[in-house]
């Protein structure tokens, strides 16, 4: 249902693969995990230590921080500052390196509700990957814009290639 609502491609075996969680922390503590399980397992696979991994992101919500603290990630959070109330792709790259296990746009960032549109820091990685070698992943935090985009935009898409990301997104009632 939520890949329908996304206009997600269709998956080859006609399944659409995901979980539910019971709130947008949970979400984002599975995601963070997947993440930084992913860079570990290629840093080891490359034989490099895997004792100093990072987050980068925006200003993002509270579970970030606590996420951080207790998977031992150091948490890049990029600031806001007059004008530029949201994660830019240069700022974003500048604060990426080979122990970045991923980048979280919030798709309604807490404190004003605006879009860290993905596609943009998406192509900024691609770059980044195309110039270093290095992938890193992206965790689109969308636990209120992902309910309101579909419906305030219908047809929206994050035009993202089906495997570039996760998104969480939280329904209330």
């Amino acid at each position: 249902m939520v890949a329908d609502l996304w206009h997600a491609p269709a998956p080859k075996n006609g399944q659409a693969v995901g979980t539910n969680t019971i709130g947008s922390s949970e979400a984002c503590m599975l995601g963070g995990m997947a993440m930084k399980w992913r860079w570990r397992k290629r840093m080891e696979a490359a034989g490099k230590p895997t004792n100093k991994p990072n987050l980068v992101c925006g200003p993002v919500q509270i579970c970030w921080h606590k996420f951080a603290r207790y998977w031992d990630v150091e948490l890049r959070e990029i600031p806001m500052r007059p004008g530029q109330l949201f994660m830019d792709p240069k700022r974003m790259i500048e604060a990426c390196d080979e122990n970045t296990i991923g980048v979280v746009p919030t798709f309604g960032v807490t404190y004003t509700g605006n879009y860290e549109f993905p596609q943009p820091l998406h192509d900024a990685l691609d770059k980044f990957q195309a110039d270093t070698g290095i992938d890193i992943d992206m965790h689109i935090d969308a636990a209120s814009g992902g309910f309101l985009a579909p419906f305030r935009r219908p047809g929206y898409r994050l035009g993202l290639p089906p495997a570039a990301c996760e998104i969480d997104q939280c329904f209330r009632p």
